[in-house]
C-alpha cells in the first residue's frame, strides 16, 4: 500500500477510489493510515467500503472534508452512493 499512499499524498488527492480491494475484507484505521496517509484520515468526509467477498474484489472511497461535503450515503454489497 506504500506505493498507493504515495501517490495519493504527492498529487494532493481530495478523493481516494479504489477498486478490486482483493483480499480486503474489513478496512482497520491502521490500513486506512497505511494506504491514504494521514492526513487525508485527519480531515475525512466519509470513508465507504464494500468488502471482498470470494472472487469478487472489494471497492473502498474516502473524501476530505475540506473539499467535500457528505449528507448520507447509500451502500450495499454493489454500491455506493453519496448525497
Amino acid at each position: 500500500m506504500g506505493q498507493i499512499r504515495n501517490q495519493i499524498i504527492s498529487t494532493g488527492a481530495t478523493v481516494v477510489c479504489l477498486q478490486e480491494t482483493t483480499k480486503i475484507s474489513n478496512w482497520t484505521n491502521n490500513l486506512l493510515l497505511d494506504t491514504v496517509g494521514a492526513d487525508m484520515v485527519n480531515n475525512v468526509a466519509y470513508v465507504a467500503c464494500l468488502p471482498s467477498v470470494g472472487v469478487c474484489g472489494g471497492v473502498f472511497n474516502c473524501s476530505v472534508a475540506t473539499f467535500f461535503y457528505v449528507n448520507s450515503t447509500t451502500h450495499n454489497s454493489q454500491y455506493i452512493s453519496y448525497n
